[in-house]
């Protein structure tokens, strides 16, 4: 029969090999994409990037192509986000709404593009020669025109057109923030796609 002693001393050691391997639980290092991270260095917002497309990690695999349309599917769902909102304030607010109007069109055209550059990034799975450049520089395009559009909706908003500033109003300040916020988001999806062209 074991002495107390040697029980003692097993439980003691028992204790403390759980709370080390506790320890080691919870300051695991955060496992990183390499594939994704070292991808979106090539944009502007690398960590915003890294970000929104990690999660998309087991659909996107190694495919530079995949990662591009993930990124422009992001930016699609965050406009589509974004106008929703700009909408609600539209509905209560009692000034800035021709700016407001124009910004909810800007920002339509905006999901609109996008979701045409995905579709032909999408079409460059089976694309073949010259058509492969032919889809990137569309979706090239798609972007760039996002981009403006989304400028186009912060510049009405930071001036309606009456010379009169309109960012003295709180919620207009959160709609050009936001909006300020999606077109990183197109900016990223702009530089992936953009990095095709030197595949």
């Amino acid at each position: 029969m074991a002495s107390p002693r040697l029980i003692a001393l097993a439980v003691t050691f028992i204790g403390i090999s759980t709370v080390r391997s506790s320890s080691t639980e919870a300051h695991a290092p955060f496992k990183i994409n390499c594939f994704i991270w070292r991808s979106c260095k090539v944009t502007q917002y690398h960590r915003l990037c890294y970000a929104s497309l990690s999660s998309h990690a087991k659909s996107i695999g190694k495919d530079q192509i995949k990662l591009a349309i993930s990124a422009a599917e992001v930016s699609e769902s965050r406009i589509r986000i974004v106008a929703t909102h700009v909408k609600s304030v539209l509905a209560s607010s009692n000034s800035s709404k021709v700016a407001l109007k124009d910004c909810i069109e800007t920002l339509s055209d905006a999901e609109s593009l996008t979701k045409q550059s995905a579709t032909e990034l999408k079409a460059l799975k089976n694309a073949k020669g010259t058509n492969v450049a032919w889809h990137v520089k569309n979706a090239q395009t798609w972007l760039s025109a996002v981009i403006t559009n989304e400028e186009t909706c912060m510049d009405g908003l930071t001036n309606d057109g009456r010379g009169l500033s309109s960012t003295n109003t709180s919620a207009t300040k959160v709609v050009i923030r936001k909006v300020r916020k999606i077109e990183q988001f197109s900016s990223n999806a702009l530089a992936l796609t953009n990095s095709l062209v030197c595949r």
